[in-house]
């Protein structure tokens, strides 16, 4: 049985033999980032540009409680994060950081400490993908760092049991998300992207849902 690694593996080296790019290929995550700031990979978490974007765009909005402040040069790995919704301008200033030089994300509802113990059937995240003739579900029931959630507890399912299981967890809106994205994002030349997803028990995001897509990138 595969796991959504060994697929990416799998359509890595898949990759090399593909001269073209599709037009709907999701290569990298610079991509990834323009199609979601444009509002089109579902419920992703908002970015902005400089401080007044953030404050013109949420003042009759949502806020969330905490954000990231990133680089917008490659060659900078400076990243300030978990600076609360309270204290953003203060960091901005306290670190000389001037306008066009960063990009504010912000950070979805603080997760648990990753614990197998607290695993919830009402509850899931992980990877969905169209692979091979199948669907493929990498998931997990554990909050927490999806990454370290999966490595613990990570289950693998193929078929309709995946379908089976998102629509046991999700509602419908959050299903149809699910699908349609992969639906969209087929593409002739490097097939269906991989969707990372996780739920959240606050509604944030783009769409202020509960449903948060992490990533939607071919391999």
């Amino acid at each position: 049985m595969y796991t959504t690694d060994l697929i990416k593996k799998e359509l890595l080296k898949y990759k090399v033999e593909k001269p073209f790019i599709g037009k709907n290929a999701i290569l990298d995550k610079e991509t990834f980032y323009q199609l979601a700031a444009d509002g089109l990979c579902g419920n992703t978490m908002r970015t902005w540009m400089s401080y007044s974007d953030w404050l013109d765009s949420t003042t009759h909005r949502y806020r969330a409680d905490r954000y990231c402040i990133r680089s917008l040069y490659k060659n900078n790995s400076k990243c300030l994060s978990n600076v609360h919704v309270d204290s953003l301008k203060c960091t901005l200033n306290d670190n000389y950081i001037k306008e066009g030089t960063y990009i504010i994300s912000e950070i979805p509802p603080k997760q648990p400490k990753v614990d197998i113990k607290n695993a919830d059937m009402s509850f899931i995240q992980g990877e969905f993908t169209w692979f091979n003739g199948d669907y493929h579900l990498y998931y997990t029931n554990i909050e927490g760092y999806m990454r370290e959630a999966l490595k613990i507890a990570g289950r693998n399912t193929i078929g309709a049991e995946c379908l089976f299981i998102l629509q046991r967890v999700l509602n419908d809106t959050q299903y149809n998300a699910l699908i349609d994205l992969l639906e969209t994002y087929h593409d002739k030349v490097y097939g269906y992207p991989v969707i990372e997803f996780a739920l959240s028990r606050k509604s944030c995001g783009r769409l202020n849902q509960n449903l948060i897509i992490w990533e939607v990138r071919h391999y």
